[in-house]
C-alpha cells in the first residue's frame, strides 16, 4: 500500500530538532512491525531491532538507514486512511512504553 504521508507542524519541528529525516519516516512506515494504540485512535509505529537486523541481512536496507530508524517511534493519526498524519516523532521509546509497568519494591 502506498501512502501520501502528511506531517503536522509539530512533527516537522520535532523531526528537525531530533535529526529524523523524511526518508527515515518513510522507511518506518514501510517496515514497521509494531503498531501500538496510544489514545484518541492514534498509533505508534516502530521497527524493532530484530526486524532491522533481518532487513540488513536481506539487503533491503543499508547500515546507515538501519541506524537512522533504530529506536525511532512515530505517532500517527488516521493510520488506516489514505493520508495518515504524523503527529510527532521521538527517540527512546522503550522507557516510555514501559512506564505503566509496576516498579519492584526492591532496590531502586
Amino acid at each position: 500500500m502506498e501512502w501520501e504521508i502528511r506531517f503536522s507542524e509539530h512533527a516537522l519541528v520535532r523531526m528537525q530538532q531530533r535529526g529524523i529525516s523524511r526518508e527515515a519516516v518513510e522507511m518506518i512506515f514501510k517496515f514497521a512491525d509494531r503498531r501500538i494504540p496510544v489514545g484518541k485512535g492514534d498509533r505508534a509505529l516502530e521497527v524493532r531491532a530484530r526486524r532491522i537486523d533481518e532487513l540488513r541481512r536481506r539487503g533491503e536496507i543499508c547500515a546507515q538507514t538501519a541506524e537512522r530508524i533504530k529506536g525511532v517511534r512515530l505517532i500517527v493519526a488516521d493510520l488506516d486512511g489514505p493520508e495518515p498524519l504524523v503527529v510527532t516523532v521521538e527517540h527512546g521509546y522503550r522507557r516510555k512504553l514501559n512506564n505503566w509497568l509496576p516498579r519492584s519494591r526492591g532496590r531502586r
